[in-house]
């Protein structure tokens, strides 16, 4: 397994943790409806992606750092391209379904919860990050590396 692959893993794992916590934080409690009411929340999840970007910025520090030897090379940079176009895919996707199915539910009512939109700007972020990665591995695996 290359050290690329290696840190792509890291990454991932970072970011499912993220995930993972935002949603248990968003759907607990009613935090959807009452979501400017409690800080200590809206608190987790800014530090939640301030994690997630700390791992971003780990693994940009190793990829670029001599001591690890990381290599590059124009193969690289087609992967990233290709994974980079199947994120854009999945994350428009992702909040074309999202922001419509939450439009229909809340139709009726007239008004959308100001959770529901910090949620979807949240979980974008978190759908980003891992689509990209996926991509990544994907393409890498695809080449046999």
């Amino acid at each position: 397994m290359s050290k690329t692959i290696k840190t792509t893993l890291g990454h991932l794992l970072a970011w499912l943790i993220v995930g993972s916590a935002m949603i248990i934080i968003f759907f607990s409690n009613d935090t959807l409806n009452n979501f400017t009411d409690n800080k200590t929340k809206t608190f987790l999840l800014a530090f939640l992606v301030g994690f997630g970007y700390l791992s971003n910025a780990i693994e940009y520090f190793i990829q670029k750092s001599k001591k690890y030897g990381f290599k590059k090379d124009e193969r690289d940079l087609l992967v990233q391209s290709k994974a980079m176009n199947f994120s854009l895919i999945v994350i428009a996707t992702y909040v074309y379904s999202l922001a419509t199915s939450i439009y229909t539910k809340y139709e009726i009512a007239g008004f959308i919860p100001i959770g529901w939109l910090w949620f979807l700007a949240y979980s974008m972020i978190v759908i980003l990050h891992i689509s990209l990665d996926v991509g990544l591995l994907y393409h890498y695996f695809k080449q046999g590396n």
